[in-house]
């Protein structure tokens, strides 16, 4: 696909709730959401949502991504497979200026009967979250795989992880964020953290 001359160079979603499986491609120009996403299945078999590498994903304030839900018949799966050359962007709306100090957009939530299986980000960068203090990756009972991300200038927690939650963390750089790097609360959750770097968040 070419896109030229349009005055704003990007693919507008107003929100939506994703309920089969499906891909989003690179196109050259970011995806700029103006609500939130779910993705969540139906009759407990999981939609998943595939980000191939190089997509870029720029939200508006107050919006969200959310992958599955809070009932097992309505499972979901995110899988964001960039690459070291070719990471995978989310960030906030660059139209109006310089990020704000209390974050630009929510996050990715993971809820509880997010498929584990079908949540795995891979060289993906996620900045500006937070909205509102916010937490920039929440793990609510659910367990996604991060491998070599970046979690940055959130104005939350990097990684929030509840009700038992045990995400898989490797190589990830979190830094910068205005609360904790990994916050944990409650009892049960337990992440897996190996060989990533934690450094400049407030906590």
């Amino acid at each position: 696909n070419s896109f030229a001359g349009n005055q704003d160079q990007k693919i507008y979603v107003s929100g939506d709730v994703i309920t089969s499986s499906c891909s989003w491609t690179d196109q050259g120009i970011p995806y700029l959401f103006n609500g939130d996403i779910d993705v969540t299945g139906s009759s407990g078999v999981p939609a998943v949502l595939t980000l191939e590498a190089g997509v870029e994903m720029q939200f508006n304030r107050y919006y969200q991504l959310t992958i599955g839900s809070s009932n097992p018949l309505n499972p979901g799966g995110l899988m964001a497979l960039g690459s070291s050359s070719d990471p995978i962007l989310m960030t906030y709306n660059d139209d109006g200026g310089p990020p704000a100090p209390g974050g630009e957009w929510d996050g990715v939530y993971f809820d509880n009967y997010a498929s584990d299986d079908d949540c795995v980000l891979e060289h993906v960068v996620i900045e500006y979250a937070g909205y509102a203090s916010n937490d920039c990756v929440v793990c609510n009972g659910s367990s996604p795989t991060l491998n070599e991300c970046v979690i940055t200038n959130g104005a939350g927690s990097a990684i929030y992880c509840a009700n038992g939650a045990s995400p898989t963390i490797y190589a990830c750089s979190i830094q910068d964020n205005s609360v904790y790097g990994i916050l944990c609360n409650g009892a049960g959750s337990n992440p897996l953290i190996t060989n990533c770097i934690i450094t400049g968040n407030s906590y």
